[in-house]
């Protein structure tokens, strides 16, 4: 069990990583969409033909993914405003986005596993009182 010091803390770490890595997802998104406008242009990816099939313009599918990470930006931002605000629900439901950077290996991971072990147990109401209490009176 960490102190209430030392999870204060680690809050304000992990909400200014999500703050940083909603920014980066923002950019990240920004140059992703420049490409599937790029890619979309070339007139091999106007229509697909596979046995009497025609999928027309696959490469709009594409298109998703930008809104995807814009969408997930957005999340992290809101969730790092109520982190850094001690709010136990962003505290919680960061957990969620920490699915998707297990996957990204060596820095998203770790940062899931630091996320996880960090909020899967939370100090109560009642030792942050104490804690602050012992904190006024030395």
């Amino acid at each position: 069990m960490k102190s209430p010091e030392q999870f204060q803390r680690h809050n304000k770490i992990i909400g200014k990583i999500l703050i940083v890595v909603s920014l980066l997802h923002l950019v990240f998104s920004a140059f992703m969409y420049n490409a599937v406008y790029f890619f979309d242009s070339w007139e091999i990816f106007s229509d697909i033909h596979i046995g009497g099939l025609t999928f027309r313009h696959p490469a709009a599918l594409m298109y998703a993914f930008p809104f995807f990470y814009v969408g997930l930006a957005i999340i992290e931002f809101i969730l790092a405003v109520g982190i850094l605000a001690n709010q136990k629900w962003a505290q919680k439901a960061s957990m969620a986005p920490a699915v998707f950077y297990f996957f990204n290996f060596p820095l998203g991971t770790a940062f899931c596993i630091y996320i996880f072990l960090t909020f899967w147990e939370t100090p109560t109401a009642a030792e942050m009182e104490v804690s602050q209490k012992a904190e006024e009176n030395s």
